[in-house]
């Protein structure tokens, strides 16, 4: 990133933060950057970090402060900044605390106590106690063992995490099961903190930001009125009892720290839509062949987020028949997603996003069964009737299934989400009802996931014709406007050769003064490009690709994704990839120059 950027940044950041809290998440920290990782920032990267929040006028305020604005005794000071730090590595006493002092800040740590006097690069509880007597860092909990993984079934690969619900193979753990192990493992660690260092913890730092309401309420009771995720890093501080926090990748450049914090319009969304089912194998040595190209694709791509299929249609009528994830209800192809959907937040520190169906279901045949629509196309996507209330309860157990087994920051719903012009007329007879109806819907399902996990961002498809043709929103029940209005973004398929178009150029002109008009500045509709002709059956080619995004881009348009994305066969080409959604290069300065991206 140029000089003259990272100089406008900085003067982004002068107006003050007001009443927020911005929460930093740290890992370890190593002595030089040649052993820096994801997961870990040099001495140096860090102390760069520090000296630029220091010069910024951010002001560090330790967890005291925080409970004590909580509870309204005590404002919190204009750019109020809290420091944590996870792990318990040793490096905690060997460059951070010193840094920490140097600096006069205090910060807080999160201390995993099934691993204290276990895992080699581990403080031990005797360091631990020489630097809580300090005082400078507090040390909360991250839990027991629920940062540790399930154990490993003989033929498969890790499971997540003990903070998510667990899915046997056959059965998953219930709610209140899963409260009450988490109950117990809270306990443990709150006690080992009050035996060997003296003082009960009085926050949690969820491991993988695995919380539920029920499980706060436990943690609550143990004295942990605080908790801390890895969602939104800005937050009042009496909104919600967890707090987010930015997690700080090491690989990011200090320009790129300095952007991510600026308080100023969002920034650009770029997301790759990928199928699960191109990962999944029954071979179990192919499947992590797949894995591994996987991750590595999407860390060269660098993606703000992933929208990650969650469901499985193999015979491609458009409607799940299994899923990826331990649920209560339908058959489970491969227990695949909790695990890539780790994979990616933690390698490449993408946000994810599960891509779920609304009304595209097979569902099994039974008297409770949810009604189905009666297409009157042999050829329409199998779909649930949104009207039957028995639809909403069973996709919504789904939704909240998800969220409960596996590790994500929001929502795409997918295409499935619409109406034909004579379909359900005599529920549902006027177009302004059946667009609400169907919104309404897909709000139920964001409810019973919130209540697993809360605080997740939605997006849905939209179709392009409703825009460009207003006389289609009766044809599919959609309107830009209303989904504006329900969801935090609108996925918008921008792809000229699914409609026919012939100027593709004109027609993504047209589309793209279609959404200004309802959303100025662009600064919620997500363009989704075109990566595959399915009626060619071949890719797009690269030139095509990326003058889409470049004219899009010019546009004003700021969000983009595209789908699918082809890992295994590399399509699109990572150029035209990193044309369409890498963050990493946002706002190609470059390109607007004319020079080659």
């Amino acid at each position: 990133m140029s000089r003259l950027l990272l100089i406008v940044l900085l003067l982004m950041l002068s107006a003050p933060a007001g009443a927020e809290l911005l929460v930093l998440r740290f890992a370890d920290v190593v002595a030089e950057s040649r052993h820096a990782g994801y997961e870990r920032l040099s001495r140096e990267q860090l102390t760069a970090r520090l000296d630029w929040l220091a010069h910024q006028g951010y002001r560090p305020v330790s967890l005291q402060q925080v409970l004590d604005a909580r509870s309204g005794s005590a404002p919190l000071p204009e750019r109020a900044l809290l420091l944590s730090f996870d792990g318990a590595h040793r490096s905690l006493e060997t460059e951070v605390w010193p840094l920490l002092r140097a600096f006069g800040w205090p910060a807080v740590a999160a201390v995993p106590t099934s691993r204290i006097g276990i895992d080699s690069d581990r403080l031990d509880w005797a360091a631990l106690k020489r630097i809580a007597e300090e005082g400078s860092i507090e040390f909360i909990s991250a839990g027991h063992a629920l940062d540790t993984r399930w154990p490993q079934a003989e033929d498969t690969a890790p499971l997540p995490a003990r903070a998510w619900r667990h899915f046997d193979g056959s059965t998953l753990e219930s709610a209140e099961a899963h409260a009450a192990r988490i109950e117990t493992d809270l306990k443990a660690s709150v006690d080992a903190l009050q035996a060997q260092l003296g003082r009960a913890p009085r926050a949690i730092a969820w491991p993988q930001g695995a919380w539920s309401p029920q499980g706060m309420r436990r943690a609550e009771a143990l004295g942990l009125t605080l908790g801390f995720d890895l969602s939104r890093p800005r937050a009042q501080v009496d909104a919600l009892p967890v707090l987010g926090r930015l997690d700080v990748a090491s690989e990011a450049s200090l320009a790129d720290f300095v952007a991510e914090l600026a308080p100023r319009r969002p920034r650009a969304f770029r997301a790759a839509q990928v199928d699960l089912d191109y990962v999944y194998d029954a071979d179990p040595a192919q499947l992590e062949r797949n894995l591994d190209a996987l991750v590595a694709r999407v860390d060269a791509i660098a993606p703000s987020h992933v929208w990650l299929q969650a469901f499985a249609d193999p015979d491609g009528d458009g409607a799940a028949d299994a899923l990826y994830f331990g649920n209560r209800h339908l058959p489970v192809r491969a227990e695949l997603f909790p695990r890539v959907a780790e994979l990616l937040r933690r390698k490449t520190g993408v946000a994810v996003h599960a891509w779920m169906p609304v009304l595209g279901w097979r569902w099994p045949e039974g008297a409770d069964a949810p009604r189905r629509i009666a297409a009157s196309n042999a050829g329409e996507i199998p779909r649930l009737d949104p009207t039957d209330p028995r639809a909403l309860q069973y996709v919504g157990e789904l939704y909240a299934d998800l969220a409960a087994r596996a590790p994500i920051d929001g929502l795409l719903f997918h295409d499935d989400a619409f109406l034909r012009e004579d379909e359900l007329r005599e529920a549902l007879p006027d177009d302004t009802q059946r667009v609400r109806a169907l919104i309404d819907f897909s709000l139920g399902l964001e409810a019973a996931a919130e209540a697993e996990r809360p605080r997740l961002e939605t997006a849905r498809n939209l179709y392009a014709r409703p825009l460009l043709e207003p006389a289609s929103r009766a044809w599919f029940a959609q309107d830009h406007a209303s989904m504006l209005g329900a969801y935090d973004r609108v996925a918008l398929m921008a792809m000229p050769r699914m409609e026919g178009a012939a100027d593709a150029r004109a027609w993504l002109l047209d589309l793209a003064a279609a959404v200004e008009a309802a959303d100025p500045g662009f600064e919620r509709t997500v363009f989704v490009l075109q990566a595959r002709d399915w009626t060619a059956d071949q890719a797009i080619g690269e030139a095509e690709l990326i003058d889409q995004a470049r004219q899009l881009r010019a546009r004003g348009v700021r969000h983009l994704a595209y789908y699918p994305d082809d890992f295994i066969g590399g399509q699109p080409s990572l150029r035209a990839a990193r044309a369409a959604a890498s963050a990493r290069r946002f706002p190609y300065l470059r390109d607007a120059e004319g020079s080659r991206p």
